[in-house]
């Protein structure tokens, strides 16, 4: 294997006056091709994503915040979340998209408010408050709340849920889910 070359693809190197004709592309069968480098030092910043699900019941008090707890992880890119906390804690500050949702029966056969927020810093966030009226007793419903928020390295992400019924959070992989991904480093 020779030298890489480009000699057709530059017009200076096809004049012969050009030093380097003669002796790399008149008749050499090598072609030179020029390598540009980013030769910038920049930091890498590992991507950051996870996913994690709920596949045990929890059961839900009326008119009680209550941690939703997700223990089993699909994937986490950084090793950023806890399974055995249900929490999140990214490594990088930046703008983080997360995404929680919650599947809901209730016990009785009543109309009722559900909610469900993230806690950043104990600091409720991107709460969504919904009302469900109960057609049929133990019929459920999905909650979700999605927010895109500013992240500093370290600061605990939870979800947490409220309904004015008691009843309990399915489990449901597709339904009662926590996710996060890193969109923006800042």
């Amino acid at each position: 294997m020779g030298k890489y070359t480009s000699c057709d693809s530059y017009d200076d190197y096809r004049k012969k006056k050009h030093k380097y004709y003669e002796d790399n592309c008149h008749s050499s069968s090598e072609r030179v091709i020029k390598v540009y480098c980013d030769c910038k030092k920049e930091e890498k910043v590992s991507p950051s994503a996870f996913r994690a699900v709920s596949l045990a019941q929890q059961n839900v008090t009326a008119l009680t915040n209550v941690k939703v707890l997700y223990p089993i992880k699909e994937f986490d890119l950084n090793n950023e979340y806890n399974v055995t906390t249900s929490v999140f804690r990214p490594k990088t500050d930046g703008i983080y998209a997360l995404n929680a949702s919650v599947n809901f029966t209730s016990t009785g056969n009543v109309d009722y408010n559900a909610g469900i927020h993230f806690s950043i810093n104990e600091i409720p966030v991107g709460e969504d408050d919904e009302f469900w009226r109960t057609i049929v007793a133990g019929s459920n419903g999905i909650i979700a709340s999605t927010q895109i928020v500013l992240l500093r390295a370290g600061e605990p992400v939870e979800v947490f849920f409220i309904s004015t019924a008691p009843g309990q959070i399915n489990a449901t992989r597709r339904s009662t889910q926590f996710s996060a991904t890193l969109t923006q480093v800042i």
